[in-house]
């Protein structure tokens, strides 16, 4: 068992080891921008990173979304990040798609490259045996709600 010191090192040298990658992908959400609920390629891409990392991953949740767990194998808590993959419709942002209009500018981007770089520290850092229960990783479309009539169809 690891000190919480030695937890926190092994995990941020984790990161820190995988930041060009987990850099990257954040740069390809964001050239790749799709409105709610229509963030299939979004959704497959991510889902293609964690299944790297040899998680396995329930699709098809609330449309686009999925969810990774990892278990520690020990009774506990579950501990949910999520990241949401949905852009905004701006098509007078500098750097929307020039046929959806899409633009990630709130930054979910970022925040759907979060679930990959938690998954990298978490798994690659070796301090699962460290923690208790589950960390429930779980990618949320749609969160800005803009376009509610495409949740029905």
């Amino acid at each position: 068992m690891k000190s919480l010191d030695e937890v926190r090192a092994a995990v941020r040298n984790a990161v820190e080891e995988a930041s060009a990658e987990l850099i990257a992908i954040g740069e390809h959400i964001w050239k790749n921008p799709e409105p709610g609920y229509r963030e299939v390629k979004t959704s497959a891409y991510l889902v293609e990173k964690l299944r790297a990392l040899g998680l396995e991953v329930k699709t098809g949740l609330a449309m686009t979304g999925f969810r990774a767990d990892i278990d520690t194998g020990r009774p506990g808590p579950t501990v949910a990040f999520l990241g949401e993959m949905d852009s905004l419709v701006l098509p007078n942002h500098p750097e929307c798609d020039p046929v959806t209009g899409a633009a990630h500018a709130c930054g979910h981007n970022c925040s759907a490259a979060t679930l990959v770089g938690v998954a990298t520290g978490l798994l690659k850092s070796g301090i699962l045996d460290s923690l208790c229960g589950k960390i429930a990783l779980i990618a949320t479309p749609a969160e800005e709600m803009i376009e509610m009539s495409i949740a029905k169809n």
